[in-house]
């Protein structure tokens, strides 16, 4: 499928974000980003916008964009919020899903147990793949309006997490905690992947809070 170049570069700046290639309240020099991914202005100039329509950066005018450089207190709040969206799709899918979607989610996170065990379970992939995971679990609420929504909530997740503590340090846990969610929508039983989803969130957030705490990161206002 072709992408606009403007779908380019915001997948490209995604990435470094998500990476850490920007920093928090770090400028992104729209010349330096045209350079290096030779394409004009205006596809990153556009980019820049949707960014800072999504909360990944502000744009100042007449001084330049900045990646946002949250405080513990936007990242704490923007985890409950976020739990309990995880939380209702998790509820909807346990009413909803076909038995495909649910091989489908069993098979996602067998898969990716699978290349854990074995050592070839690379940052990137797990961050890939746990993406996959979730958004198959969206999937079973059959609600294409709030799936887009979460999907978007996701992308900001994993610039915290990337920003952070990194993906590798919650993998295992992550695997088990996939499981509960699954057994929950599995047996129809919506207060239990509900219940799982939610707490599946929040320990991401308590571990990056905790981090947090010595690393000193986040901004304090």
């Amino acid at each position: 499928m072709r992408t606009s170049k403007k779908d380019f570069v915001y997948d490209a700046l995604l990435k470094r974000l998500i990476v850490g290639e920007y920093q928090f309240g770090e400028e992104i020099r729209v010349s330096q980003v045209v350079s290096e991914l030779g394409t004009s202005r205006q596809p990153v100039l556009a980019a820049l916008n949707a960014f800072a329509l999504d909360g990944f950066v502000e744009i100042v005018p007449q001084v330049g964009c900045r990646v946002i450089h949250p405080s513990e207190q936007d990242v704490s709040d923007f985890y409950i919020i976020f739990g309990r969206f995880e939380r209702a799709m998790a509820e909807l899918g346990a009413t909803r899903r076909t038995v495909q979607q649910l091989n489908t989610l069993k098979e996602l996170n067998r898969n990716i147990r699978e290349l854990f065990k074995s050592g070839d379970l690379t940052t990137e992939e797990y961050r890939t793949r746990n993406r996959d995971f979730h958004r198959a679990m969206h999937q079973t609420a059959n609600s294409d309006l709030i799936d887009m929504y979460q999907a978007r909530f996701f992308d900001m997740s994993d610039f915290f997490v990337g920003q952070t503590i990194g993906f590798r340090p919650h993998m295992s846990e992550a695997l088990d905690e996939h499981e509960a969610v699954i057994t929950g929508i599995e047996d129809k039983d919506s207060e239990k992947a509900g219940a799982a989803a939610e707490a599946h969130i929040s320990k991401v957030a308590q571990a990056l809070l905790n981090w947090n705490k010595g690393a000193k990161r986040l901004s304090s206002v």
